[in-house]
């Protein structure tokens, strides 16, 4: 755009707000104060201000302010302003759209190592509700044994001591069948794990993908500028 402007004879600085962000063209130590000054309290629902042979034009996140207009050739002078605001405006339209794909290729990659951190998450977990249940299993074989051997100090009858025995047998056998659920945590996991392999593969197809257009619109953009000419 300043390269545009430049061709034309025009002296232009611009301020260009992104997120909370002042970016100055074509640079900061390059503006003065008092035109930073008139450009940042200037009313931005306008779309021009003149000020003798300045004119500031608003489109969007960006003001620009031409210092050197030809106010004493009308014609010409409403040729530039209305180039002006023409420029202005494809700027501001290719800004927003490369400022929505780089926001969603931030969110893509953003979601990626999401996907990476629950997937580990995950794999974390399964493996402490196994080593859980074998623990647990651990322990519940170590009472048994205990119990046996307090039954044996007992001084039962041996029905009563069979009994007894056959009943925390039983009992155990129902608690490990209930902790043993290593097929059905494996099924879940793996079902999971595939789910967020394919999202994961997804991701990065579209973060490859408006990469890759990115780069393109770069590409053509340089290209163009080489091309551009002024009559």
């Amino acid at each position: 755009l300043l390269k545009v402007t430049s061709d034309l004879g025009l002296e232009c600085r611009m301020l260009m707000q992104l997120n909370a962000r002042s970016i100055w063209y074509p640079g900061e130590d390059k503006v003065s104060p008092l035109e930073k000054e008139l450009i940042e309290m200037s009313d931005h629902s306008q779309r021009f201000h003149d000020f003798g042979i300045n004119t500031l034009v608003n489109c969007g996140p960006l003001s620009l302010l031409a210092t050197n207009m030809p106010i004493d050739d009308a014609e010409r002078y409403g040729r530039i302003k209305d180039l002006l605001v023409l420029l202005l405006s494809s700027l501001s339209g290719k800004l927003y759209a490369l400022m929505t794909q780089e926001a969603l290729q931030q969110q893509t990659e953003d979601l990626s190592h999401a996907l990476g951190r629950i997937r580990g998450s995950l794999y974390q977990l399964g493996n402490i509700m196994l080593q859980n249940r074998h623990g647990s299993g651990q322990i519940l074989q170590e009472m048994i044994h205990s119990l046996q051997d307090d039954l044996l100090r007992m001084g039962l009858e041996e029905d009563e001591e069979q009994y007894l025995i056959e009943r925390i047998d039983q009992s155990a056998a129902i608690a490990v069948e209930h902790m043993d659920a290593r097929s059905e945590i494996g099924q879940s996991f793996a079902f999971v794990h595939q789910h967020l392999k394919y999202l994961a593969k997804q991701q990065r197809k579209m973060t490859d993908t408006l990469t890759e257009m990115l780069e393109h619109q770069k590409r053509i953009s340089r290209e163009h500028n080489r091309d551009i000419e002024i009559f």
